[in-house]
Protein backbone atom coordinates (compact mmCIF):
# COMPACT_ATOMS: atom_id res chain seq x y z
CA UNK A 1 0.00 0.00 0.00
CA UNK A 2 2.92 2.33 0.60
CA UNK A 3 3.79 2.19 -3.11
CA UNK A 4 0.30 3.20 -4.22
CA UNK A 5 0.95 6.99 -4.04
CA UNK A 6 4.24 6.54 -5.91
CA UNK A 7 2.62 4.38 -8.60
CA UNK A 8 -0.26 6.85 -8.94
CA UNK A 9 2.14 9.76 -9.31
CA UNK A 10 4.17 7.92 -11.96
CA UNK A 11 1.01 7.00 -13.86
CA UNK A 12 -0.12 10.61 -13.77
CA UNK A 13 3.28 11.84 -14.97
CA UNK A 14 3.29 9.31 -17.82
CA UNK A 15 -0.21 10.35 -18.84
CA UNK A 16 0.65 14.06 -18.81
CA UNK A 17 3.92 13.54 -20.71
CA UNK A 18 2.37 11.28 -23.38
CA UNK A 19 2.40 12.87 -26.83
CA UNK A 20 0.13 12.35 -29.82
CA UNK A 21 -0.23 13.86 -33.30
CA UNK A 22 -2.59 16.83 -33.37
CA UNK A 23 -3.83 15.91 -36.87
CA UNK A 24 -7.25 14.65 -35.82
CA UNK A 25 -7.66 17.29 -33.14
CA UNK A 26 -7.30 19.84 -35.94
CA UNK A 27 -9.95 17.99 -37.93
CA UNK A 28 -12.20 18.07 -34.87
CA UNK A 29 -11.56 21.79 -34.33
CA UNK A 30 -12.59 22.51 -37.93
CA UNK A 31 -15.68 20.28 -37.80
CA UNK A 32 -16.80 21.48 -34.37
CA UNK A 33 -16.46 25.16 -35.26
CA UNK A 34 -18.19 24.63 -38.64
CA UNK A 35 -21.21 22.93 -37.04
CA UNK A 36 -21.72 25.54 -34.34
CA UNK A 37 -20.93 28.48 -36.58
CA UNK A 38 -23.72 27.27 -38.88
CA UNK A 39 -26.01 26.91 -35.88
CA UNK A 40 -25.28 30.40 -34.58
CA UNK A 41 -25.60 32.05 -37.99
CA UNK A 42 -29.04 30.46 -38.46
CA UNK A 43 -30.04 31.25 -34.88
CA UNK A 44 -28.90 34.88 -35.18
CA UNK A 45 -30.50 35.45 -38.60
CA UNK A 46 -33.85 34.08 -37.41
CA UNK A 47 -33.67 35.50 -33.85
CA UNK A 48 -34.49 32.07 -32.44
CA UNK A 49 -32.83 32.65 -29.06
CA UNK A 50 -34.54 36.03 -28.75
CA UNK A 51 -37.88 34.35 -29.45
CA UNK A 52 -37.09 31.77 -26.77
CA UNK A 53 -36.33 34.53 -24.28
CA UNK A 54 -39.51 36.39 -25.19
CA UNK A 55 -41.67 33.24 -24.96
CA UNK A 56 -40.40 32.31 -21.51
CA UNK A 57 -40.19 35.94 -20.35
CA UNK A 58 -36.58 35.56 -19.23
CA UNK A 59 -35.17 38.59 -17.39
CA UNK A 60 -32.42 39.52 -19.86
CA UNK A 61 -32.10 42.45 -22.24
CA UNK A 62 -32.07 41.58 -25.93
CA UNK A 63 -28.96 43.68 -26.68
CA UNK A 64 -26.93 41.54 -24.25
CA UNK A 65 -27.98 38.37 -26.05
CA UNK A 66 -27.27 39.87 -29.48
CA UNK A 67 -23.81 41.03 -28.34
CA UNK A 68 -22.95 37.56 -27.03
CA UNK A 69 -24.16 35.96 -30.25
CA UNK A 70 -22.04 38.30 -32.39
CA UNK A 71 -19.00 37.52 -30.25
CA UNK A 72 -19.68 33.80 -30.58
CA UNK A 73 -19.87 34.03 -34.36
CA UNK A 74 -16.59 35.97 -34.52
CA UNK A 75 -14.80 33.53 -32.21
CA UNK A 76 -16.14 30.56 -34.18
CA UNK A 77 -14.92 32.09 -37.44
CA UNK A 78 -11.47 32.50 -35.88
CA UNK A 79 -11.54 28.93 -34.59
CA UNK A 80 -12.55 27.59 -37.99
CA UNK A 81 -9.71 29.43 -39.71
CA UNK A 82 -7.18 28.37 -37.07
CA UNK A 83 -6.39 31.95 -36.07
CA UNK A 84 -5.05 31.71 -32.48
CA UNK A 85 -7.35 28.72 -31.84
CA UNK A 86 -6.69 28.59 -28.10
CA UNK A 87 -7.74 32.20 -27.64
CA UNK A 88 -10.70 31.76 -29.97
CA UNK A 89 -11.80 28.64 -28.06
CA UNK A 90 -11.57 30.41 -24.72
CA UNK A 91 -13.47 33.41 -26.09
CA UNK A 92 -16.17 31.09 -27.43
CA UNK A 93 -16.31 29.37 -24.04
CA UNK A 94 -16.81 32.66 -22.20
CA UNK A 95 -19.44 33.92 -24.65
CA UNK A 96 -21.47 30.72 -24.61
CA UNK A 97 -21.10 30.34 -20.85
CA UNK A 98 -22.53 33.84 -20.30
CA UNK A 99 -25.33 33.05 -22.74
CA UNK A 100 -25.98 29.78 -20.89
CA UNK A 101 -26.50 31.75 -17.70
CA UNK A 102 -29.58 33.32 -19.31
CA UNK A 103 -30.64 30.48 -21.63
CA UNK A 104 -30.08 27.19 -19.79
CA UNK A 105 -29.99 24.73 -22.69
CA UNK A 106 -28.02 21.48 -22.45
CA UNK A 107 -26.51 22.10 -25.89
CA UNK A 108 -25.06 25.41 -24.70
CA UNK A 109 -23.49 23.82 -21.62
CA UNK A 110 -22.02 21.08 -23.81
CA UNK A 111 -20.52 23.62 -26.19
CA UNK A 112 -19.03 25.61 -23.30
CA UNK A 113 -17.25 22.57 -21.85
CA UNK A 114 -15.85 21.43 -25.20
CA UNK A 115 -14.67 24.95 -26.06
CA UNK A 116 -12.95 25.23 -22.67
CA UNK A 117 -11.10 21.93 -23.17
CA UNK A 118 -10.16 22.95 -26.72
CA UNK A 119 -8.61 26.11 -25.30
CA UNK A 120 -5.86 23.99 -23.73
CA UNK A 121 -5.32 21.89 -26.90
CA UNK A 122 -2.63 22.80 -29.42
CA UNK A 123 -4.70 22.71 -32.63
CA UNK A 124 -2.81 25.35 -34.58
CA UNK A 125 -2.14 24.75 -38.24
CA UNK A 126 -3.78 22.39 -40.70
CA UNK A 127 -4.08 18.59 -40.85
CA UNK A 128 -1.49 18.28 -43.64
CA UNK A 129 1.19 19.62 -41.29
CA UNK A 130 0.61 17.87 -37.95
CA UNK A 131 2.93 17.96 -34.97
CA UNK A 132 3.36 16.11 -31.70
CA UNK A 133 1.49 17.61 -28.76
CA UNK A 134 0.43 16.64 -25.24
CA UNK A 135 -2.23 13.94 -25.45
CA UNK A 136 -4.06 14.47 -22.16
CA UNK A 137 -6.52 17.16 -23.45
CA UNK A 138 -7.67 14.71 -26.15
CA UNK A 139 -8.20 12.06 -23.48
CA UNK A 140 -10.21 14.54 -21.40
CA UNK A 141 -12.45 15.19 -24.42
CA UNK A 142 -13.00 11.44 -24.90
CA UNK A 143 -13.74 11.06 -21.18
CA UNK A 144 -16.21 13.94 -21.35
CA UNK A 145 -17.93 12.27 -24.32
CA UNK A 146 -18.15 8.96 -22.47
CA UNK A 147 -19.56 10.68 -19.40
CA UNK A 148 -22.30 12.39 -21.44
CA UNK A 149 -23.59 9.06 -22.72
CA UNK A 150 -23.16 7.29 -19.39
CA UNK A 151 -25.09 9.93 -17.45
CA UNK A 152 -27.73 10.21 -20.18
CA UNK A 153 -28.39 6.47 -20.12
CA UNK A 154 -28.61 6.46 -16.32
CA UNK A 155 -31.01 9.41 -16.26
CA UNK A 156 -33.25 7.67 -18.80
CA UNK A 157 -33.59 4.59 -16.57
CA UNK A 158 -36.88 5.66 -15.00
CA UNK A 159 -40.46 4.44 -15.56
CA UNK A 160 -41.69 7.57 -17.33
CA UNK A 161 -39.05 7.11 -20.03
CA UNK A 162 -38.80 3.34 -20.24
CA UNK A 163 -42.55 2.85 -20.59
CA UNK A 164 -42.39 4.95 -23.77
CA UNK A 165 -44.58 7.84 -22.64
CA UNK A 166 -41.89 10.50 -22.99
CA UNK A 167 -40.95 9.45 -26.51
CA UNK A 168 -44.61 8.94 -27.44
CA UNK A 169 -45.43 12.59 -26.68
CA UNK A 170 -42.30 13.97 -28.32
CA UNK A 171 -42.39 11.88 -31.47
CA UNK A 172 -46.09 12.26 -32.12
CA UNK A 173 -45.75 16.02 -31.64
CA UNK A 174 -42.99 16.01 -34.28
CA UNK A 175 -45.17 13.86 -36.56
CA UNK A 176 -47.94 16.44 -36.28
CA UNK A 177 -45.88 19.57 -36.99
CA UNK A 178 -43.02 18.52 -39.28
CA UNK A 179 -43.54 18.00 -43.03
CA UNK A 180 -41.32 14.91 -43.03
CA UNK A 181 -41.98 11.64 -44.82
CA UNK A 182 -42.48 8.61 -42.62
CA UNK A 183 -43.57 5.22 -44.02
CA UNK A 184 -47.04 4.12 -42.96
CA UNK A 185 -45.72 1.20 -40.89
CA UNK A 186 -43.37 3.56 -39.02
CA UNK A 187 -46.15 6.06 -38.28
CA UNK A 188 -48.25 3.19 -36.97
CA UNK A 189 -45.35 1.97 -34.83
CA UNK A 190 -44.77 5.44 -33.33
CA UNK A 191 -48.47 5.79 -32.53
CA UNK A 192 -48.26 2.96 -29.99
CA UNK A 193 -46.96 3.15 -26.44
CA UNK A 194 -45.32 -0.29 -26.70
CA UNK A 195 -43.45 0.81 -29.83
CA UNK A 196 -42.06 3.85 -28.08
CA UNK A 197 -41.16 1.69 -25.09
CA UNK A 198 -39.02 -0.50 -27.37
CA UNK A 199 -37.30 2.61 -28.73
CA UNK A 200 -36.77 3.92 -25.19
CA UNK A 201 -35.07 0.73 -24.07
CA UNK A 202 -32.98 0.77 -27.25
CA UNK A 203 -31.88 4.35 -26.48
CA UNK A 204 -30.77 3.40 -22.96
CA UNK A 205 -28.88 0.33 -24.14
CA UNK A 206 -27.21 2.11 -27.06
CA UNK A 207 -26.14 5.12 -25.00
CA UNK A 208 -24.84 2.85 -22.24
CA UNK A 209 -23.02 0.74 -24.82
CA UNK A 210 -21.48 3.84 -26.37
CA UNK A 211 -20.24 5.01 -22.97
CA UNK A 212 -18.68 1.57 -22.32
CA UNK A 213 -17.04 1.60 -25.77
CA UNK A 214 -15.46 5.00 -25.10
CA UNK A 215 -14.31 4.05 -21.60
CA UNK A 216 -12.81 0.87 -23.10
CA UNK A 217 -11.02 2.95 -25.73
CA UNK A 218 -9.44 5.00 -22.94
CA UNK A 219 -8.55 2.23 -20.54
CA UNK A 220 -7.63 -0.65 -22.85
CA UNK A 221 -5.54 0.61 -25.80
CA UNK A 222 -5.24 -2.89 -27.30
CA UNK A 223 -8.98 -2.86 -28.07
CA UNK A 224 -9.06 0.60 -29.59
CA UNK A 225 -9.77 -0.48 -33.15
CA UNK A 226 -12.86 -2.47 -32.15
CA UNK A 227 -14.10 -0.01 -29.51
CA UNK A 228 -13.77 2.90 -31.96
CA UNK A 229 -15.77 1.07 -34.62
CA UNK A 230 -18.47 0.17 -32.09
CA UNK A 231 -18.59 3.75 -30.76
CA UNK A 232 -18.94 5.16 -34.29
CA UNK A 233 -21.76 2.78 -35.18
CA UNK A 234 -23.65 3.54 -31.96
CA UNK A 235 -23.15 7.31 -32.21
CA UNK A 236 -24.31 7.35 -35.83
CA UNK A 237 -27.33 5.22 -34.99
CA UNK A 238 -28.37 7.29 -31.97
CA UNK A 239 -28.00 10.69 -33.58
CA UNK A 240 -29.11 9.62 -37.03
CA UNK A 241 -32.40 8.51 -35.54
CA UNK A 242 -32.66 11.69 -33.45
CA UNK A 243 -32.14 13.82 -36.56
CA UNK A 244 -34.72 11.85 -38.54
CA UNK A 245 -37.52 11.77 -35.98
CA UNK A 246 -36.77 14.31 -33.24
CA UNK A 247 -35.43 17.23 -35.28
CA UNK A 248 -32.11 17.29 -33.36
CA UNK A 249 -29.30 18.06 -35.78
CA UNK A 250 -26.44 20.19 -34.51
CA UNK A 251 -25.78 18.49 -31.19
CA UNK A 252 -25.92 15.07 -32.84
CA UNK A 253 -23.58 16.09 -35.65
CA UNK A 254 -21.16 17.52 -33.11
CA UNK A 255 -21.17 14.31 -31.07
CA UNK A 256 -20.59 12.13 -34.14
CA UNK A 257 -17.53 14.14 -35.23
CA UNK A 258 -16.32 14.15 -31.63
CA UNK A 259 -16.42 10.36 -31.53
CA UNK A 260 -15.00 10.03 -35.05
CA UNK A 261 -11.99 12.35 -34.76
CA UNK A 262 -11.06 12.06 -31.09
CA UNK A 263 -10.78 8.27 -31.20
CA UNK A 264 -8.73 8.27 -34.43
CA UNK A 265 -4.98 7.81 -34.09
Amino acid sequence: MRNLPVASRLALQNWISKEISNKYLIFFRIAFSSIWLTYDLIDFSKSETLKFIWFYRLPVRSNIVVSLQVLLILFEFGLLLGWHPRKMSFGAFLSRAFLSYFVTLNDFFYFSIVALILSVCDTEGWPNKPKQIAGWPRDILVLQTAWIYFSSSILKMNPSFLNGSDLFVRQNYELAILPMYYPAFFRSFLSTLWGNSILSWAAVLMEGGLAIALFTWLIFPRFRKFSRLLALLLATGIHGYAAYTLNVFFFGASMIVQVAFLTKE
